[in-house]
């Protein structure tokens, strides 16, 4: 699941230049003191900063949510695919040889369908974490690396989310 959380935060980073984490963390600096302007941060308040952030993970909560959880949403995406299990490699192997290759494949099928169909269930534990997020927290998101909100979310949410799918397949 942890690779999950990686692969799929990338969609929310940009290619070539600096990525949207990354302006948005100069302007936090700005924001926080760290590269001119004062406190006062162009007009902004430090409410107003965490409440967009807010707002803007909750909207790529929805989005990944939907995705996800959209047919096709784990099987058809390469970064959330869950595939044959690597420890029951051998028997893939020998399913494969005796001509049997197809029962792979619909095993692959199941949990994936299992995963999209859980996945709608994990807007609430996302939207509980977006909406617990500390001014503190927001801060240490956007002065962060391009993977500090990925950072967070994994670590409050893992084990609800590990807990919902393991309950759900």
């Amino acid at each position: 699941m942890t690779d999950a959380f990686n692969d799929f935060s990338n969609g929310f980073t940009g290619g070539g230049g600096s990525s949207p984490w990354e302006q948005a963390g100069q302007f936090a600096n700005q924001m926080w003191g760290g590269g001119g302007g004062g406190g006062g941060g162009g007009g902004f308040s430090l409410d107003q900063v965490g409440d967009a952030l807010k707002r803007a993970l909750r909207e790529g909560v929805e989005w990944a949510v939907r995705s996800a959880s959209s047919p096709g949403g784990f099987l058809n995406d390469e970064r959330l695919r869950i595939g044959w299990p690597e420890d029951a490699s051998s028997i893939a192997s020998a399913l494969q040889y005796i001509g049997q290759g197809e029962k792979c494949s619909e095993l692959e099928g199941v949990l994936n369908k299992s995963a999209e169909q859980a996945s709608g269930g994990a807007f609430d534990i996302f939207s509980d974490c977006v909406s617990g997020m500390s001014l503190a927290d927001a801060k240490a998101v956007l002065a962060g690396d391009e993977r500090e909100a990925t950072k967070y979310m994994r670590n409050n949410t893992y084990s609800a989310l590990v807990q919902m799918f393991t309950g759900t397949m």
